[in-house]
């Protein structure tokens, strides 16, 4: 994100077209991992402005970062860069809490955590993230109960503090 702001890329990219063109570039290129962690990172940077924020979720940023998920699971690096992107999306906006929901985003995040759990720094967004979505609803957090969140956050206590819970 800093790289991106550093550059003034940030105030350039936030016009409709410029993310417009990033999510395009995201869909074409799903198989190219650079290219979707790239386009991460830039929607993350996007997201932590309020402005663009809503405007990134209506033009479905949150299905097409949950898409980068999804295409490499076994990237530890995409996985944390998605999560730290969904991690920012679901700031404030009930929308794209809403829309990380739809389209399948809790059981994608906790898959994702269950799959590096002892990487921290993607464990901690992941965390973020999912404490953002059940902030939303009831219905959200006996979602994450279900996808064994529960599990998935008492594992990350072990792992991370080495105590039995």
């Amino acid at each position: 994100m800093q790289l991106v702001e550093e550059q003034g890329l940030v105030s350039k990219m936030g016009s409709g077209k410029g993310f417009s063109a990033i999510l395009a570039a995201m869909g074409t290129w799903k198989r190219e991992e650079e290219v979707q962690q790239l386009g991460v990172r830039v929607l993350t940077a996007l997201c932590a402005i309020d402005e663009f924020r809503l405007a990134i979720v209506k033009q479905d940023g949150a299905e097409r970062l949950l898409e980068s998920l999804q295409l490499h699971p076994s990237s530890e690096r995409t996985v944390t860069e998605v999560l730290r992107g969904l991690k920012v999306m679901c700031v404030k906006l009930d929308t794209s809490r809403a829309r990380v929901v739809e389209a399948g985003g809790i059981d994608k995040i906790i898959r994702g955590m269950w799959t590096f759990v002892a990487c921290e720094e993607l464990q901690e967004a992941g965390l973020v993230a999912l404490s953002r979505i059940c902030s939303h609803s009831s219905r959200n957090r006996k979602e994450v109960m279900r996808g064994q969140g529960v599990d998935l956050v008492l594992e990350v206590m072990r792992k991370q503090e080495g105590s039995v819970v």
